[in-house]
């Protein structure tokens, strides 16, 4: 393993490459800017970080029901492939960042006003830019008379803060321990749950603690001269390295062992009686003593290398014992390391982690940011949003154009150069909160499969999606045929987010389907497109419905103990109709029905059979009347109305209220929430047991808060969320690959459990030990009586 991955200082191309400011700042960096509304800017000595709000406008899909004259229901789009009605739209906002270096930034103002030309002066006048940083009053001047508009300055230890807070809040996978000896040595966090007091250790030149008391609390409670800057400047001394980049890329090539005295050279072994292990670090730079008596010293033994990496160690090693003491003093057990001596070097983590590990015998945890060095521009935005309440959004990265993170833990790692540094986040619909069902929300993780650390399985993925890329391609073109230029942008767009992933798998914090699946989802959204399923959705509704009630009939005029069998039977074979699968949806032809379906899964004994726990957990001597049960539901059509419903029905019979979850936004052939109000409401006028079942408030209908075919139970709907906990929910069921495999399968609840798919790719299948093209999960878990309480 290569220390050599690190996310270099960012360059930018020299001017005088092309044609004008565009060919540094484009477009293509300051994406939206004519719609910006507010700005920050953090100036440091080397790299200048520029964050501004944007107003998005999202295209959604309006859905109205009419009855023509064979009674069938309309249901209007935005495309116009022979469908009615008008498309909506939802406002959004979104937060841009973008980082390059300091020496560009009168080129990047220069772009700044020539793209604001649309704002008169007085317009500018108005506007107030927020600045921090070491180059805020340096720049001041710069900045006023280039964009006219006033700049207000705050505190950088402030605003660094502030930024931290938002960030471990609110970000997926933002904050990381760094664990060198696992096979994975990145282990992100999902969600951070903010525990106050905590300790942020600021390293730039010096070092700034600051200890976080509350959202809105801290003081700065101590720090050494000892940072960055002693790194850079002895650095300078010791080798002929040129600059900090070159610094800490000379460390990757050199061994501090060559250079510092360990344990074992004092002892000839580990210090069992000290309890010091042998590889120690005795004293930095020991071996490099010349004696009084030594006449001369060959210097030429000590390579450059070698020297830095002790060097690089010795800073690294005094600053993690320093947090770490201030933490023992202050009791506090999380420390946050940011600024720009980190950059998230490997070397330099398991340093720090090491010391903060050692001297605090473990209890103290080193925390790591993959944006931290965004974190003042942060602050200093937030410091001027008061009035779009920024706090009432959940925000969600958007992948499809972050540079920000680069670190991988392989050896072939591409490093960032000569380009400029972005990511941006996008705000959601409604605030986003966990599952209060899940049985320990903080080390909750929704991916079952982390393709991190399996090298062959990711790139077994990665091929699988790539293969797809064409058949979606076409999906996009039947659904839209007018436009071919979105197609080609959407082919484009998912195909260079699967290409960075090869490259970067930890660009995203995590690597698994659900990022790729997540990745499509906003490649077909940023292409133009919103439900490219619509159509095949509504036709396979159309032929479902017309067989509900001879469906209803079959299952409960069987012998009542054979009817739980029946619904899980309907739930799994109406689980079979993906359009997201290639391989299943090649026998969607007409006259396919839900009976097909049932002879191409796998029969029972299923791959996972709990079957008859969960028969024995609501049929046997013991038998359970569930409270509530929420569900969350997969596709349209055949699984819907053949599947889910009757086993809502099911329970609902036994006395037990149902929620149906579905997806807040289109995503593959999933049924939406918008969607389900209007085909369930419908259902009512022709079903006599869906229509009492919503009178008497045994069945609802919520929304999830997703866009993806997978499910993150840590970013719920707060009105599902609510709604869950007020009813006193008992049972969680979880329907399809997405749901119920690629997340959630390892999921642990403090209720009963149950998890349904059909694995619709046979070589995942036989990765979890099935020999069926269509292998079945049929997993059944039971809450203790302590999880219950």
């Amino acid at each position: 393993m290569s220390d050599a991955s690190f996310a270099r200082s960012i360059n930018v191309p020299n001017h005088s490459q092309g044609d004008g400011v565009g060919t540094i700042f484009s477009e293509n960096v300051f994406r939206n800017l004519r719609h910006a509304t507010r700005f920050a800017i953090d100036i440091g000595g080397s790299l200048a970080k520029v964050v501004y709000i944007s107003k998005v406008r999202r295209r959604e899909t309006h859905y109205s029901c009419s009855e023509d004259d064979a009674g069938s229901e309309v249901i209007s789009s935005d495309n116009q492939s022979g469908m009615s009605g008008h498309p909506e739209y939802s406002t959004g906002f979104r937060l841009h960042f973008i980082k390059a270096e300091t020496k560009y930034i009168e080129q990047c103002l220069e772009f700044l006003k020539s793209e604001l030309v649309h704002c008169t002066p007085k317009i500018m006048e108005e506007k107030i830019v927020k600045a921090t940083g070491g180059g805020a009053l340096k720049y001041k001047d710069l900045i006023t008379s280039q964009l006219g508009c006033k700049i207000e300055t705050e505190g950088e230890m402030d605003c660094i803060v502030k930024g931290c807070d938002f960030l471990i809040r609110n970000i997926r996978n933002e904050v990381f321990e760094y664990k060198k000896l696992q096979e994975n040595p990145f282990v992100f966090h999902n969600y951070e749950n903010v525990e106050y007091p905590y300790l942020i250790v600021n390293i730039g030149s010096g070092v700034s603690i600051l200890e976080v008391s509350s959202a809105k609390e801290f003081s700065r409670i101590g720090g050494t001269a000892i940072g960055g800057g002693t790194f850079w400047g002895i650095g300078s001394l010791l080798t002929n390295a040129r600059g900090f980049d070159e610094l800490l890329e000379l460390c990757t090539e050199g061994h501090s062992s060559n250079v510092d005295m360990l344990v074992k050279d004092i002892y000839g072994r580990k210090c069992e009686k000290l309890g010091l292990p042998a590889d120690l670090t005795a004293s930095s730079f020991g071996k490099t003593v010349r004696g009084s008596m030594d006449e001369s010293m060959d210097r030429s033994k000590f390579s450059d290398a070698d020297k830095a990496k002790s060097l690089l160690h010795m800073i690294s090693n005094g600053i993690g014992q320093i947090a770490c003491l201030y933490a023992r003093i202050h009791k506090v057990n999380k420390i946050y390391f940011g600024g720009y001596f980190i950059r998230n070097n490997k070397a330099t983590m398991h340093t720090i982690s090491y010391a903060v590990d050692f001297f605090s015998e473990n209890s103290v945890k080193s925390l790591f940011l993959r944006h931290e060095g965004y974190l003042g521009a942060i602050g200093a935005f937030l410091k001027g949003t008061e009035e779009e309440d920024l706090e009432k959004y959940s925000w969600d990265e958007n992948y499809m154009f972050d540079t920000s993170f680069t670190m991988s833990h392989e050896e072939s790692c591409r490093k960032l150069s000569n380009q400029i540094n972005m990511f941006e986040l996008d705000s959601s619909n409604s605030l986003l909160e966990p599952l209060p069902l899940l049985k320990n929300p903080e080390s909750y993780v929704a991916d079952t499969f982390d393709l991190a650390v399996d090298r062959q399985k990711r790139e077994f993925w990665l091929n699988v999606f790539k293969k797809e890329i064409d058949r979606m391609y076409n999906l996009a073109l039947e659904y839209d045929p007018s436009s071919t230029e979105k197609a080609e942008s959407y082919r484009t767009l998912y195909q260079s987010a699967l290409d960075r992933i090869q490259e970067q798998p930890l660009a995203q914090g995590s690597c698994s389907v659900r990022v790729f699946l997540n990745l499509n989802q906003k490649s077909l959204r940023d292409a133009g497109y919103h439900d490219i399923f619509l159509q095949k959705k509504q036709n396979e509704n159309e032929a479902a419905k017309r067989q509900f009630v001879k469906r209803i009939n079959y299952v409960f005029g069987l012998p009542q103990r054979d009817q739980l069998l029946e619904v899980i039977y309907g739930v799994l074979s109406g689980n079979f109709f993906d359009w997201g699968s290639s391989l299943v949806s090649k026998y969607f032809t007409a006259g396919f029905g839900l009976d097909d379906a049932r002879n191409k899964i796998e029969p029972r004994p299923w791959l996972i059979d709990d079957f008859d726990l969960f028969d024995d957990a609501l049929n046997g001597p013991n038998a359970k009347t569930y409270k509530c049960a929420l569900i969350f539901v997969d596709n349209s059509g055949f699984d819907l109305f053949l599947g889910i419903l009757p086993f809502a029905l099911f329970l609902i019979r036994r006395n037990t209220k149902v929620i149906l979850a579905s997806n807040t936004f289109p995503a593959l052939n999933d049924v939406t929430y918008e969607e389900l109000k209007v085909e369930v409401g419908l259902l009512a006028g022709e079903s006599e047991d869906i229509s009492d079942a919503l009178s008497r408030g045994m069945l609802l209908l919520a929304a999830t808060g997703s866009y993806s075919p997978c499910l993150d139970l840590s970013r719920i709907d707060f009105s599902l969320v609510e709604t869950v906990s007020n009813l006193e929910t008992d049972l969680v069921v979880l329907t399809g690959m997405g749901r119920a495999i690629h997340t959630n399968l390892k999921a642990d609840f403090a209720c009963d459990a149950l998890k349904l798919a059909v694995i619709k790719n046979a070589e995942l299948g036989r990765q979890m030990g099935g020999s069926h093209e269509f292998s079945v999960v049929c997993k059944f878990e039971e809450a203790t009586h302590e999880e219950l309480a």
